[in-house]
């Protein structure tokens, strides 16, 4: 089976920017309506319970990014028979991580007081939320959820996208109703674990219909189990470090500040995850692609395919970076209020954050898509041990920007030195000092153009502009402008745009 991989990454491309739309415009509609409507306490609590069953998560240890990886040769071989003793292997692995998790969620549960410094709203039961996100996070293992790995796997995300965007409309929709109407903290997880579910159970059934001749088996060789287990090592220490560096940001800042710091540093973060998970949609959608790429093409074209998508990285994370200092307090300030807002500093910071985030995103495509799990499996639990020790220092002396800046530390520092080295060294066998230089060059260009944005849009505000959909359209063209103004004579860009066009053309001529 051919994989049209460009074909397929376009039409998950858009179908990734509607989901993420979707999946930003009403989840902030949601919280602003439970901050509003119930309290900001709400809103701290659903990012602590998020953030401590994300440490639970890990006991998937990574296991559907190794069988995803697993599935590119037989995909490529028309191997039905393979396939489906992985999906067999992947549905048994995923009933016990599901009995794990369940159990060992269950015995956080005397723990839980110990999470929260103050603020815990009086109108509803610790315990009964908690079980309820519990039950919201195990339901993936239990009903299908290991049939989506093939829809990945084929480089199909658009159909999973498709109905989660589907979904995600309506329950939102029925969670804003429900938490402005009642003002009740128990409907709206019901919602959100019925949402989920359903998620997952429409997935599953697309699945069978796409690919009803790939049925689970029985039978996957030990080398083949061995395999992936030893991919698993390296997945679990990635996921491992990743996520627990993450969640402790909100459970160290519960602790110590109450959950009502949580919130604010939620509402900033909200706006950071947002704008960061559209290009993590992008380069999830590549992963199978670029797989497919190693597979059939020689080194150096891989270089080139490298050098070509990090060009792309790169102009893309300019432009978030000066919409994001341009826009940032603008909209905390219409969202939430002056009382509710960070001074300008920590702002900026979080446009670091972001930049030294979606900068490692190519990188770990490329790990993910060679399976290189292994080679550094260190590196996340060693950053990760770095930004705990920093967060507890750094909160108590500069409260919540030392939380940001430990883990823009533990990233410049850990993280991206150690990703690069092994990526540049055990695959595309040459230095790394050229993309370093690159980086650097991006860092600077990207700070001056945020800079630049930043002031052109601060001085049209005190020109009188007032409406943020003005202001946000500003920021928006202004960041898009710069960037094309510095970079449109060059070769390169010119000829990734004529490609992105060509492509758009030939799928509509196919559709016509």
């Amino acid at each position: 089976m051919e994989l049209k991989k460009t074909e397929n990454t376009i039409k998950g491309t858009v179908q990734a920017i509607l989901n993420r739309f979707v999946g930003i415009v009403m989840p902030f509609i949601l919280r602003t309506v439970m901050i509003k409507r119930m309290g900001i306490e709400y809103a701290g609590l659903n990012g602590l319970f998020t953030s401590v069953l994300s440490m639970l998560s890990l006991s998937e240890l990574g296991f559907g990014e190794s069988i995803i990886y697993s599935m590119y040769e037989p995909i490529k071989n028309d191997d039905h028979q393979q396939l489906g003793r992985l999906l067999g292997y992947c549905r048994k692995i995923y009933r016990r991580v599901g009995v794990f998790i369940l159990g060992a969620g269950c015995l956080m549960i005397p723990f839980l007081p110990m999470l929260i410094k103050e603020d815990m709203p009086s109108a509803v039961n610790l315990y009964i939320l908690y079980i309820g996100f519990l039950i919201d996070c195990v339901g993936s293992y239990f009903f299908g959820g290991y049939r989506i790995s093939l829809i990945n796997a084929h480089q199909r995300n658009d159909v999973a996208l498709g109905i989660q965007t589907s979904v995600f409309v309506v329950s939102y929709t029925i969670q804003i109703i429900l938490v402005s109407v009642f003002r009740n903290y128990y409907l709206y997880l019901l919602v959100m674990i019925i949402q989920n579910l359903t998620v997952i159970y429409l997935t599953y059934r697309k699945s069978w219909k796409m690919y009803p001749d790939i049925t689970v088996k029985e039978g996957l060789s030990n080398a083949d189990k061995q395999q992936i287990k030893n991919n698993v090592v390296g997945i679990v220490f990635h996921r491992f470090g990743d996520t627990l560096s993450t969640s402790l940001d909100s459970m160290v800042i519960s602790a110590f500040l109450g959950l009502t710091a949580v919130a604010i540093y939620g509402n900033y973060n909200f706006v950071f995850i947002s704008v960061l998970s559209i290009m993590s949609t992008f380069f999830g959608i590549l992963t199978a692609g670029i797989g497919n790429k190693i597979l059939t093409s020689d080194l150096e074209e891989n270089r080139n395919v490298f050098r070509q998508l990090n060009y792309v990285s790169m102009r893309l994370t300019t432009f978030c970076c000066a919409c994001m200092m341009a826009l940032y307090q603008p909209f905390m300030k219409t969202w939430m209020g002056e009382k509710l807002m960070y001074p300008l500093y920590i702002a900026a910071l979080f446009v670091l954050y972001f930049f030294i985030a979606a900068s490692r995103k190519l990188i770990n495509t490329y790990k993910n898509a060679l399976g290189m799990w292994l080679v550094d499996k260190w590196k996340s639990i060693v950053a990760c041990i770095f930004n705990l020790v920093f967060n507890v220092i750094m909160i108590q002396k500069i409260g919540i920007a030392g939380v940001v800046l430990s883990t823009i530390l533990s990233y410049a520092v850990v993280e991206i030195p150690w990703e690069v080295h092994v990526v540049f060294r055990d695959y595309f066998k040459e230095a790394e000092t050229g993309y370093y230089k690159t980086l650097f060059l991006n860092l600077i260009e990207t700070a001056l153009v945020s800079a630049a944005a930043y002031w052109a849009v601060g001085r049209l505000i005190a020109a009188g502009m007032t409406n943020i959909i003005a202001v946000f359209a500003a920021g928006i063209v202004i960041s898009a402008l710069m960037v094309i103004l510095l970079h449109f004579r060059e070769a390169q860009f010119r000829q990734i745009m004529d490609r992105a066009l060509e492509t758009i053309k030939k799928m509509r001529r196919k559709e016509a």
